[in-house]
């Protein structure tokens, strides 16, 4: 969040000390009011002055006294209700399994196809499956994925057991011993065991020519061993906050009240920006009334026929929105709405970077609320659900006049349309315009998803379920890529912290309504967000062999999905811009502390996420014949492929990016891609919020996402 050195950490431990000890000095504080009594506490400090003195210093600032005395009870009565609190939460962690009533389970195709995409996401499946486990001396990781008993652990002295209850947990939702011997569940636990020891034998298949005994062998022809897992169980612990203690720590009241405080704040200053908040009655949270506005009487002067198309009214009723309209120019200019899916800590941490980007912008603003991470005391039942949020954002933006040409044509209109008499020109001129006009609806109905760290779940909740009115993504500090990985929940909850941010992040972890939803009721397979190529064929990082997959996986997960035509996309992927069909810019930072930077980009960077570094000027001439070939697509990609680097080197923060402009790499430098992954130098996690310049780079990758967005739906299908 700021820069790492002795100051801030010294402030951010002051800070957390300070709120650590309210309620121990509260109870001092009550303590000291029943022995003074009938006087104030404060009568201690008095012993100085005379009683004529003291007495009038005690009647001046009564109302003080009783009020912080007022308080001090406050405060020890929350500690109290809010341990009991913790405990009756804590004791339902073993009701929070897919056999509850009203959880749907994974189906068998979403959980084959999420399976495969993790198979095939590295080369190395030690890569994301290492840090899900520990070694048996160790109970926790205090420093989360950099912790050192990491580096001791090799996967190939994992046992079997340990494998199938990692796939029973995150796959199936259950313990091992749920899933029966002999059934379909068990038949497809064995399944995925191997084809992830298939993954292995081609990674050892891999490392094998490095050494020349080796070498010889593999040039003569001679087969690799298949990998197997050790039978039985391993002396290794499952990383399984469902199954752990819930780690929550005690907030008192005075944190509470600060952050209400400044969401109210940030509420208006997004009421004076121009936005207005649309929920129904019972939503969470609570703005003030001069703040609302009806959704009722949008819907009103709509179609209530489309509004049937729209499904079940009420699966959106517990969501409310923030909503400014587009400027005249970005009307004019049919510029794609923006939908903002934030992160923890609500949306007062968001709404600077979100008032500075819609000033830049000019575009159509939505803010979906997430109460359940929102740190106001939210209760349980304010807790979201994947359907509830994908069902508020189809609503929220058809009833704001986006959102509508998305949906299929029913048969009634079929019939109409076959029943239709022959035109004659004008009828053809007309209904080509209006052909046209209806191709502009589409594009302009597509939403663009800018989401930051903890809001890129909603984003994957939007790609999987609404692909269709998803034109393109922008991600900023993204947690749901490469979340297969344990690496970033262990950094979350890490307990030996080294840096401010570290700090700072830990008190936020053990936030009560954050620890129980991350532990309780984040549904791990609908957050996972993978990366591809481009189209729906594109290759995977690390693509498994065609006879492989044919003979493991099931035929219905063997074929790939194509959003925005297959909804529910199950394993939704974003792909590098320009590519399509859901064109994506990733800004990464640096020091982060909780995303596993390295780890995510070397997976971006093995599908064509680019930083859009200069080419060589010989590549240039050695692909100039090619470059002036025609395209299938009319040129279109393959102008978004060379894109001018001149704009994100003229914000950029290195003085030598001019160079690579105005200097003499002005030619390379103009045939370089744009980039589609920006690594932010010496950037904490979310300290793009508070950065002007990187906001404008935020705004220029919108307008490239959705200049991709535009050409993919322009190619002929």
């Amino acid at each position: 969040m700021w820069p790492d050195s002795v100051l801030s950490r010294a402030a951010v431990r002051a800070a957390v000390l300070g709120l650590d000890a309210v309620v121990p000095l509260a109870i001092v504080w009550l303590a000291a009011a029943y022995a003074c009594r009938p006087a104030p506490p404060a009568v201690v400090a008095t012993v100085a002055l005379s009683p004529d003195d003291a007495a009038d210093l005690l009647l001046r600032h009564r109302t003080l006294f009783t009020a912080l005395t007022a308080w001090a009870a406050l405060e020890l009565a929350w500690s109290i209700v809010a341990r009991v609190g913790t405990a009756i939460l804590d004791k339902r962690r073993s009701s929070c399994n897919s056999s509850r009533p009203g959880k749907s389970r994974i189906s068998s195709e979403e959980r084959w196809r999420l399976w495969k995409s993790m198979v095939e996401s590295s080369t190395d499946p030690a890569q994301w499956l290492k840090t899900a486990f520990l070694p048996k001396p160790h109970r926790h990781a205090p420093r989360g994925a950099d912790d050192p008993a990491f580096a001791k652990l090799k996967l190939e002295t994992v046992g079997r057991t340990n494998i199938e209850e990692f796939i029973a947990h995150y796959l199936f939702e259950s313990r091992l011993r749920d899933l029966k011997p002999r059934s379909l569940a068990r038949s497809e636990l064995d399944a995925m065991i191997l084809l992830l020891e298939a993954r292995m034998t081609l990674w050892r298949a891999e490392q094998k020519p490095s050494s020349s005994t080796v070498s010889q062998s593999a040039s003569s022809g001679a087969p690799v061993a298949p990998f197997r897992f050790l039978r039985g169980r391993s002396p290794h612990r499952l990383f399984n906050l469902a199954d752990e203690p819930l780690r929550a720590g005690h907030h008192p009241l005075v944190f509470y009240a600060a952050m209400a405080g400044i969401s109210q704040i940030a509420y208006l200053a997004l009421y004076l920006a121009g936005f207005r908040y649309y929920a129904g009655s019972g939503t969470w949270p609570f703005p003030l009334r001069f703040m609302r506005a009806s959704t009722k009487s949008l819907e009103a002067a709509l179609d209530p026929a489309e509004a049937t198309r729209m499904g079940d009214p009420r699966l959106a009723a517990r969501v409310g929105y923030w909503y400014k309209p587009a400027s005249q120019q970005a009307q004019e200019d049919d510029a794609k709405p923006l939908v903002i899916c934030h992160g923890i800590s609500g949306t007062f941490a968001i709404t600077p970077f979100l008032l500075y980007l819609s000033r830049l912008s000019g575009r159509a603003v939505f803010l979906p609320e997430l109460p359940h991470v929102s740190m106001r005391l939210s209760p349980p039942s304010s807790i979201l659900t994947r359907l509830e949020y994908v069902a508020a954002v189809r609503r929220m933006l058809w009833a704001h006049g986006f959102g509508l040409t998305c949906l299929e044509r029913t048969d009634e209109d079929d019939y109409a349309s076959e029943t239709d008499s022959v035109p004659d020109e004008d009828d053809r001129a007309e209904g080509q315009s209006r052909d046209d006009d209806d191709g502009d609806s589409w594009r302009r109905a597509k939403a663009i998803v800018v989401a930051h760290s903890f809001g890129t779940e909603a984003a994957a909740w939007l790609l999987r379920d609404a692909a269709d009115i998803i034109a393109g993504t922008v991600l900023l500090d993204p947690m749901s890529l490469f979340l297969h990985a344990a690496d970033l929940p262990r950094n979350f909850f890490r307990t030996r912290c080294r840096t401010a941010s570290e700090l700072f992040f830990r008190y936020f972890a053990l936030e009560r309504g954050i620890s129980h939803y991350l532990s309780r009721h984040l549904r791990w397979t609908d957050s996972l967000l993978f990366a591809a190529a481009g189209g729906a064929e594109g290759p995977a990082p690390a693509p498994l062999p065609e006879r492989v997959v044919r003979a493991i996986v099931p035929r219905c997960a063997q074929d790939p999905l194509e959003p925005p035509f297959d909804v529910p996309n199950y394993a939704p992927f974003v792909t590098p811009c320009p590519a399509g069909p859901l064109p994506t810019v990733v800004f990464l930072s640096e020091r982060d502390c909780i995303v596993p930077v390295e780890k995510v980009r070397t997976y971006l960077e093995s599908v064509g996420f680019s930083t859009g570094q200069p080419v060589k000027s010989s590549h240039v001439v050695e692909d100039e014949d090619e470059d002036t070939k025609p395209s299938p697509d009319g040129g279109a990609l393959a102008e978004l492929e060379v894109m001018p680097a001149a704009a994100a080197a003229a914000t950029s923060d290195d003085p030598k990016a001019s160079l690579h402009v105005g200097g003499t790499f002005s030619k390379d430098a103009a045939l370089a891609p744009s980039p589609s992954l920006y690594i932010m130098p010496r950037f904490e996690h979310g300290a793009i919020l508070s950065r002007p310049a990187w906001c404008r780079r935020v705004k220029d990758a919108i307008d490239r996402v959705e200049f991709a967005a535009a050409a993919w739906d322009d190619q002929d299908p």
